[in-house]
């Protein structure tokens, strides 16, 4: 019997497989056992034809193949690789050199190894988690997995070759640039990469000067953020220019943000410019929340994880959809339970929303009446329940678009703060933004005496909860970080009293 390690794909983490070969007695026959769906059937001719091409016949034996453990469920057409060279191995009586290493690749009917999307994810998981450090891929892939520095790796472009590979004594692993491609920062020997390339400018915006700044502070410290304006004012144009200012990120945060495209079917770029995913408000629970019928597969809020999340005209959404953001917006994760499976995901986003004053959006415009009437109003607002917003860390109610207001400030400018205040938060042993504070880390922050009292005032004259008062401290923290300022000050901590709802 041939055995070799290859993996399947649940959720974003991998789980371990075993293929293994073995031909006996019987009526000629190919058969795939242990829980693979319709994609691995469909292998068995893949295989068959590529084996065919490379001159390996079958011999007149019964060839089981089984996927081990047999009671998970796999899926995917990773396992075409594993399966042909477990099949030659078998039928030639070789020894795989590469026995603890995990095999990965689509076969075309001519033997040629093709990259497949689930490649990446599935050796950035069993990396991560110490559980392989060898892969074989087909040579496509081999670009994008040589990026994981832990990661030794063996690529070959079609069948014959990868079965010398694996055969050899001494094959030879892999060689890429495993190096991120951008401007980077260096904090305590740590490599924090940024784009300085601003695709959509904040110079192109006029007037707005509170809602570009609380844009920065959301950026700076990853606070969720709110505006609340009337059509035309500029939400859109804010929100859109948010993504091009968010902090710097890691090297572990770039391979997390090209295995979420490729588990959204795109082509990993491997930048640092955090994932934006902005949804419309038609859009279903499991399109935004994850889920389906059957399994538990990836929604927009997993996808936006480690970045910004954007819901326009918020009240459109269906009440249900917003109420399932309070769970990933208070604990970061989300779990997804099915019939056949649970699946926990990472839901750490910059949660970003834009919403009128009313249904008609004139509600606070100066040249144009409101149509609404009071009745629409109140249900219009509604929808956003109490609990939601106060998981909301900065409001701003905007302006009226100004023709004669200017452009006072570009993207790269306000970049300039958010880095500085990334340096803050880091050079103080933050391994988290300042909004992702827990209760201890917050309870240690430096706050002068007045700048408390004047916390406290606040709590009782604008009503606010617990979680508020904490709200509130966690965006001083970034307004100081801002500012340069170690000790939360008074003048922080009214600016981010500002930033809290009121009525």
């Amino acid at each position: 019997m041939t055995e070799l390690g290859s993996a399947t794909l649940e959720g974003a983490r991998a789980r371990a497989v075993q293929v293994e070969c073995s031909l006996i007695k019987g009526l000629p026959s190919f058969t795939i056992v242990g829980l693979g769906d319709s994609s691995i059937q469909e292998s068995k001719e893949r295989v068959k034809a590529a084996l065919a091409k490379n001159g390996v016949t079958l011999p007149p034996y019964k060839l089981i193949v089984n996927l081990s453990p047999a009671d998970l469920k796999k899926s995917g057409s990773v396992f075409d690789f594993p399966i042909a060279i477990a099949i030659m191995a078998e039928c030639m009586k070789a020894s795989i050199v590469l026995k603890d290493a995990v095999f990965l690749g689509e076969l075309g009917l001519d033997g040629t190894l093709k990259h497949s999307n689930q490649i990446f994810p599935i050796a950035l998981s069993l990396a991560k988690e110490g559980r392989a450090k060898k892969f074989v891929v087909p040579q496509e892939s081999a670009e994008f997995v040589c990026k994981i520095s832990s990661a030794e790796v063996y690529a070959a472009s079609n069948l014959q070759e990868a079965f010398s590979l694996v055969t050899s004594e001494n094959p030879l692993p892999y060689e890429a640039a495993s190096d991120i491609d951008s401007k980077y920062i260096e904090i305590d020997g740590v490599k924090y990469f940024f784009d300085t390339e601003f695709e959509l400018d904040f110079a192109e915006i006029r007037g707005q000067a509170i809602a570009k700044r609380a844009a920065m502070i959301a950026a700076a410290g990853m606070h969720n953020i709110l505006l609340d304006g009337s059509p035309g004012c500029g939400k859109s144009m804010i929100m859109k220019r948010l993504r091009y200012i968010l902090p710097p990120s890691s090297t572990e945060e770039v391979l997390k943000f090209a295995m979420l495209d490729f588990l959204d079917g795109k082509e990993a770029r491997f930048r640092p410019l955090r994932p934006f995913r902005s949804p419309h408000n038609n859009a279903t629970r499991s399109a935004l929340l994850g889920g389906g019928s059957r399994d538990g597969q990836i929604g927009e809020i997993a996808l936006s994880a480690g970045g910004m999340l954007w819901l326009d005209e918020l009240p459109h959404f269906e009440k249900t959809l917003l109420e399932g953001l309070r769970e990933p917006l208070e604990n970061y994760r989300i779990l997804i339970s099915r019939v056949n499976s649970k699946i926990e995901y990472e839901a750490d986003f910059l949660f970003a929303g834009s919403m009128n004053p009313c249904p008609c959006g004139n509600l606070l415009s100066k040249t144009k009446e409101c149509r609404c009437k009071d009745s629409e109003i109140v249900k219009y607002k509604s929808r956003l329940s109490e609990p939601f917003l106060d998981r909301m860390d900065i409001f701003v109610q905007m302006e009226e678009y100004d023709k004669d207001a200017k452009a006072d400030v570009s993207s790269a400018q306000i970049f300039e703060s958010v880095l500085k205040a990334f340096e803050m938060q880091k050079r103080r042993g933050q391994s988290v933004f300042n909004a992702r504070l827990n209760e201890k880390e917050t309870k240690a922050l430096v706050v002068a005496s007045d700048a408390m009292d004047i916390l406290a005032q606040g709590v009782v004259r604008f009503g606010l909860s617990e979680r508020g008062r904490v709200k509130t401290l966690k965006v001083a923290r970034t307004i100081a970080d801002i500012e340069g300022a170690n000790e939360i000050r008074k003048v922080h901590i009214l600016e981010a009293l500002s930033y809290r709802k009121r009525g």
